[in-house]
């Protein structure tokens, strides 16, 4: 017959059961590894995402700047295209300036002094001056005329119409269209 040995099954079941605990701790301590390293690594990017965020203020403020700087030199760059841009305007101006005192001087060199003139209108484009006026007679109307055909600044003489003077001066009102050189207009 076989022996029972009834310690030996108490002690092969305390083994198992010995076993069985130490694999549960092991199980136990992993978890508890895993835990640490989760609560470690949550801290970690805890810290570096502090970092991130100090590295991003700095660098905000340093943009900050950077954009102050760049709006104060572009104020000033504007400022200077400005001024540029008045000069050159002025330049223009200068370069396209008509000389109108040279023409109102030759007009008043050849014109009989009994005439006087009420209104002048100039056309820049075809070279000529519409006058309205007044002279005592027909005589120096055509006294004017011959007068201003002498000069060689004036190119041609038309009278475009005259008739007696409504106010109370007495004599002839005339409008007449005087064409002049455009030279006299630069200098």
């Amino acid at each position: 017959m076989s022996e029972i040995n009834l310690l030996k099954s108490d002690i092969g079941a305390g083994k198992g059961f010995s076993v069985g605990v130490s694999k549960s701790r092991l199980w136990l301590y992993i978890l508890v590894g895993v835990f640490i390293f989760e609560i470690l690594s949550y801290g970690a990017l805890f810290a570096f995402e502090r970092s991130l965020k100090k590295q991003q203020q700095t660098l905000d403020r340093e943009a900050a700047k950077i954009d102050f700087e760049i709006g104060k030199i572009d104020s000033e760059r504007l400022e200077a295209v400005s001024y540029q841009k008045r000069l050159s305007n002025f330049k223009t101006l200068l370069n396209r300036h008509i000389f109108w005192t040279v023409v109102l001087k030759e007009l008043s060199e050849y014109t009989y002094k009994p005439v006087s003139y009420d209104s002048l209108q100039a056309n820049i484009g075809e070279h000529k001056l519409l006058v309205s006026g007044v002279t005592p007679s027909y005589t120096d109307l055509g006294k004017l005329m011959l007068g201003l055909r002498t000069s060689s600044n004036i190119e041609e003489v038309t009278l475009v119409g005259s008739g007696q003077n409504k106010t109370e001066q007495a004599g002839l009102s005339f409008d007449m269209e005087i064409t002049f050189n455009p030279k006299l207009l630069k200098k």
